[in-house]
């Protein structure tokens, strides 16, 4: 749906069912055209701090899909390297990690990253949302052009493939997410 905003985009709301979906769980903090579907109060944060942009931390209210874009950013980046870009012992101190440095390098910690996909990344997870991708099918184009896209997940057998499932990474994505336009 336009103009939904997740707000809590991290790597325990992401599920993968049997057949190779990747479906996106948790929608009790999601923002819809302006209207809240939840108990938050303007000034408030909602979310998860290792994985939710600056200026979510700062007010969940005043946020787009640009934000749902950094959490999934972060969120990738944890699913290649095994942790969160942004660590620190207390929540303030991973709130600092982001005002002050970017993420570092994936291929730091996992050697089979293209620096491409590292650059995508980095593009994902910009502090400022205007250096960000602007809509998820900008994310979605970047990726394929890659040629990382896939009807199926590598790690799963052709075997469990999904009936009708469809063309690419890309088309399922947008199938099942749609992005905000920016104001």
């Amino acid at each position: 749906r336009s103009n939904t905003v997740h707000r809590d985009i991290k790597p325990d709301n992401i599920l993968l069912a049997k057949t190779g979906f990747v479906k996106v769980a948790d929608l009790g903090m999601v923002k819809i055209d302006d209207e809240e579907m939840s108990l938050t109060q303007t000034g408030h944060a909602v979310g998860t701090p290792w994985f939710m942009p600056l200026e979510q931390a700062r007010n969940a209210k005043e946020i787009d899909g640009r934000s749902d874009i950094y959490a999934l950013g972060c969120t990738l980046y944890a699913f290649l390297t095994g942790k969160p870009p942004f660590m620190g012992r207390t929540i303030v101190d991973v709130i600092q990690a982001k005002e002050v440095g970017t993420i570092a390098p994936a291929r730091q910690f996992n050697s089979d990253v293209p620096e491409r996909l590292d650059l995508i990344l980095i593009k994902m997870t910009a502090k400022l949302p205007k250096n960000r991708y602007q809509t998820c099918d900008e994310v979605i184009k970047d990726l394929e052009s890659l040629g990382l896209a896939s009807t199926i997940l590598t790690f799963l057998s052709a075997k469990t493939k999904a009936k009708n499932a469809p063309e690419s990474v890309g088309a399922m994505a947008k199938t099942t997410v749609t992005s905000a336009p920016m104001k």
